[in-house]
């Protein structure tokens, strides 16, 4: 019997877990983070709407955390253009290719600041003193309004607490909570130099170990590669970039979203929290994180 089932090894489950360390904890995982890692790792608090204080915590967070643990993060600016006007302080050409010199665009604006963290590196790390059960759950047994357990591919698991940041499978789990499932790709590739984030149409690029793009989102349950999506990703920042097409990387991710667009962070049992729901998951998920640790 463990304290605390944490269901779902993305960012938000591993941090989650990770707040728990020094009790019984189990993460059951049946996917290496797969979601996690199709994100762009990228806080912007200007793209969270009214829930912009949220993401300036979570990336004071993501700060505090990332020293710890000694993975690489950096405060970047956000260059934008958009595919209709300039809304924000506009920058020249000139002042774009002083912050930017990769960057070949005549005018944009300068879209605030964001946080970018060398994502891989940063779930690796969490995994690492885990104890981690590699299983797909299949069913949640519930007695009254108690869960007593999880069925998994691995056999039963039990615990006093059930923690469920299960992203992708939560519809499965919890038909009776409205969700919706927006695909995207993450497209991996040479570096060239970009410095920040760049926001084109839209599309961003960010850079790290690798060039990262993505900006797709659609409603779809798919697991397979859209390619259509993904060459209108690589056509729309090479007018803009110098991308490297040929040799790329891509992985499928999804976004769980629930219908007002809010993240959820709800009891769905006495002993049982759902934490999952918002388009930008990687940016919310510190903040998400201490509100369910509060309720557990």
């Amino acid at each position: 019997m463990y304290d605390l089932a944490v269901i779902g090894g993305g960012v938000t489950g591993l941090l989650l877990a990770n707040r728990f360390q020094h009790e019984k904890v189990v993460l059951i995982d049946d996917g290496d983070s797969k979601n996690s890692k199709a994100s762009l790792w990228s806080v912007m608090p200007p793209l969270c709407g009214d829930l912009y204080d949220d993401c300036i915590s979570a990336e004071k967070a993501y700060e505090e955390l990332c020293e710890r643990l000694g993975v690489p993060f950096r405060r970047v600016h956000i260059i934008r253009k958009p595919e209709k006007g300039l809304n924000g302080k506009k920058i020249s050409r000139e002042d774009i290719r002083a912050l930017e010199p990769s960057i070949d665009l005549d005018e944009a604006e300068y879209f605030d600041n964001g946080l970018f963290v060398e994502g891989e590196d940063l779930l690796m790390k969490l995994r690492e003193n885990l104890n981690v059960v590699k299983a797909e759950v299949v069913e949640v047994v519930r007695k009254g309004n108690r869960v007593e357990s999880v069925l998994t591919t691995k056999g039963e698991i039990k615990a006093s607490n059930f923690a469920f940041t299960t992203g992708f499978k939560t519809s499965s789990l919890f038909p009776e909570i409205p969700l919706q499932l927006y695909k995207g790709h993450l497209i991996t590739t040479r570096k060239v130099g970009l410095r920040g984030i760049l926001i084109y149409k839209d599309r961003i690029a960010v850079e790290g170990r690798y060039l990262y793009l993505n900006g797709d989102s659609v409603k779809d349950t798919s697991k397979e590669v859209n390619y259509e999506e993904v060459n209108r990703t690589l056509r729309t920042l090479s007018e803009v970039l110098s991308v490297d097409t040929q040799d790329i990387s891509v992985r499928v991710g999804f976004r769980t979203v629930s219908q007002d667009g809010r993240p959820i962070v709800r009891k769905v049992a006495e002993n049982a929290l759902l934490v999952t729901g918002y388009r930008f998951g990687f940016a919310l998920a510190p903040v998400l994180v201490e509100r369910a640790r509060s309720q557990l």
